[in-house]
């Protein structure tokens, strides 16, 4: 089975590689998503975090889709 992780690998020559050293020290990092929830502006005032939602009037009823002008008769048919 194959790690789906690969390791970033780094060509260092002789001589620097006993005086360089390379840490790969990761973190993850935040999503899209994460960090936009993350990010945003937070309500602080008391009034704000008890606002509820909108509430608006109900819409009137829409208007039929057909209308029957006439009655057409099944026996002249």
């Amino acid at each position: 089975m194959q790690c789906a992780f690969v390791a970033p690998t780094l060509v260092v020559s002789p001589s620097c590689a006993r005086q360089c050293t390379i840490t790969a020290a990761t973190r993850p990092q935040f999503k899209s998503t994460k960090k936009h929830t993350h990010r945003r502006p937070k309500k602080s005032n008391l009034s704000d975090r008890k606002h509820g939602p909108a509430v608006y009037p109900p819409l009137p009823t829409p208007p039929p889709e057909y209308i029957v002008l006439s009655a057409k008769d099944d026996e002249s048919s």
